[in-house]
């Protein structure tokens, strides 16, 4: 929906910013996903014998390791994030090191929704995440549309995006 929003009120420039963006969230999270696919299948054992403790130390065990990784890989990035772009394009699009740079925030606080993920597969309670993330998603849309349409820049996308973020990991 995003990307729908960007091409009805900003220039393709701002697309290309944001797929730009996506690549390098995707190329993180596909090294920490590796790490927590490992430690799943024993939570979800632990959980399964119910041994419901030590399931919980392990995914808060988990989920503090795999945000330690994100932060050492993370906050370099983000650091020399314009200095990476320039490398990697050859016209780095307006908007693309700040979209990246959120998204990378985002990523490391995301980590901890996604930690407990698994722990509420296992338990089957899936259904109330699913239908408050559908909303948060509907909500989302509809503010930026009206933000958008109130020509607030492309930049409030990530910050709502952040901000769900946040209200799935901490709250």
């Amino acid at each position: 929906g995003i990307i729908m929003l960007f091409n009805i009120f900003f220039a393709p420039v701002v697309v290309a910013a944001q797929a730009i963006s996506n690549q390098i969230s995707v190329a993180l999270m596909q090294f920490v996903n590796n790490v927590r696919q490992a430690v799943n299948p024993q939570v979800i054992k632990l959980y399964a014998d119910k041994q419901y403790k030590e399931s919980q130390r392990l995914t808060f065990m988990s989920a503090e390791y795999i945000f330690d990784l994100l932060l050492l890989l993370g906050v370099p990035s983000i650091m020399v994030m314009p200095a990476l772009l320039d490398l990697w394009l050859v016209d780095v699009p307006d908007y693309a090191v700040a979209f990246a740079q959120l998204i990378i925030v985002q990523d490391i606080l995301g980590n901890f929704s996604a930690a407990f993920y698994t722990p509420m597969l296992a338990a089957n309670k899936l259904s109330k995440n699913s239908i408050a993330s559908v909303f948060i998603c509907i909500i989302q849309f509809v503010l930026l549309w009206i933000l958008f349409a109130l020509d607030f820049g492309p930049l409030w996308a990530r910050y709502l995006a952040l901000l769900s973020s946040i209200m799935f990991s901490f709250v």
